[in-house]
């Protein structure tokens, strides 16, 4: 009796030496970063784009993943890390962690910029950066967020005028306010000035009167020179007489109200 022998699965010889496309970076000798794609180690790889900088390294390396069809783990948050200022076991965050955190955001968001080479590109593929600089700021000190808007719309509702004509509410944003009244903001030149930054960052007691009061401290300074440079010129300056008054008014106005300019006092 001849018993048949039962053949097992055919064996399918896998490649050892496969070739594994991947992303990587090499430093650049002019700075920064390189990124290529292909094969590492072998002359199969093309360039896949550039960072300035380890902050918005691992961000360009997800976009070239994406674009030569890679898979991305996306449970790895590359992004700037942002410390959010709410109470945990060890405390509030220092005005100093606060500063650092806009800081490096405000730069990451920049030198993604500025690493696009295509103009029209940058607006589009900077904007997860953008909304985590932004939120980050936005979720600092609610009650002083809420205090700036309503000193903004007390303005526009209230003195049309100097609202859509004052260099103070045409150019101040809420990272100035942080700026100002706890001392961190993206810009270095309000940064720190006068404050301890090594205490805990806290809500300001700010009312909304208060922040206008303070915006327009030294108007009349600038509205004199203003004035001398174009009386210098030989120029009829009669017109910043009657923005002047215009802000004057305004302060009285101010000054006459409740802390959160809703009654007069």
């Amino acid at each position: 009796m001849i018993n048949e022998q039962r053949k097992g699965r055919p064996f399918r010889k896998r490649l050892a030496n496969k070739p594994q496309h991947s992303v990587w970076f090499e430093s650049d000798k002019k700075g920064g970063f390189l990124i290529f794609a292909g094969v590492k180690g072998t002359e199969i790889k093309t360039y896949a784009g550039s960072a300035t900088s380890r902050s918005t390294l691992d961000y360009n390396i997800r976009k070239a993943k994406s674009r030569f069809g890679l898979p991305i783990d996306w449970r790895l948050n590359t992004l700037p890390i942002i410390i959010t200022p709410t109470l945990k076991e060890t405390g509030m965050p220092t005005r100093q962690q606060v500063r650092d955190t806009i800081t490096h955001n405000h730069n990451a968001y920049h030198e993604m910029w500025n690493s696009i080479e295509a103009f029209s590109e940058r607006f589009r593929e900077t904007e997860e950066l953008r909304n985590i600089r932004d939120s980050y700021i936005e979720s600092l000190d609610p009650e002083l967020s809420k205090a700036f808007s309503d000193a903004k719309d007390f303005m526009k509702n209230e003195h049309g005028y100097v609202y859509w004509n004052s260099g103070w509410s045409n150019c101040t944003d809420y990272d100035d306010i942080l700026g100002h009244y706890h001392g961190v903001s993206k810009w270095d030149h309000i940064n720190g000035d006068g404050f301890d930054m090594s205490e805990e960052f806290k809500p300001a007691d700010v009312a909304p009167k208060q922040i206008l009061l303070d915006g327009f401290k030294w108007f009349d300074i600038r509205l004199d020179k203003m004035r001398d440079v174009q009386a210098a010129g030989g120029l009829d300056t009669s017109h910043i007489d009657d923005h002047e008054k215009m802000i004057l008014s305004f302060l009285e106005d101010v000054k006459s109200r409740n802390e959160d300019l809703t009654q007069m006092t």
